[in-house]
């Protein structure tokens, strides 16, 4: 995650930190992809963080 913070791929280290916390069903790195998605503009990633952080009880259904 470190060398991609630093890289000017910014779609690419959201989608690593949003797919890092699937899989590690991790709350704050769901976050910090979220975070990186909507700066960069990236519409899925942010609905797809949503998506598990409802999944995972991290939000409520209308949030």
């Amino acid at each position: 995650m470190d060398l991609l913070s630093s890289s000017p791929c910014k779609y690419e280290h959201a989608a690593a930190r949003v797919e890092w916390g699937i899989a590690t069903r991790s709350r704050a790195e769901l976050e910090k992809g979220r975070a990186h998605a909507v700066n960069c503009g990236a519409a899925a990633l942010v609905k797809a963080a949503d998506q598990a952080l409802r999944e995972l009880g991290f939000l409520r259904g209308d949030e």
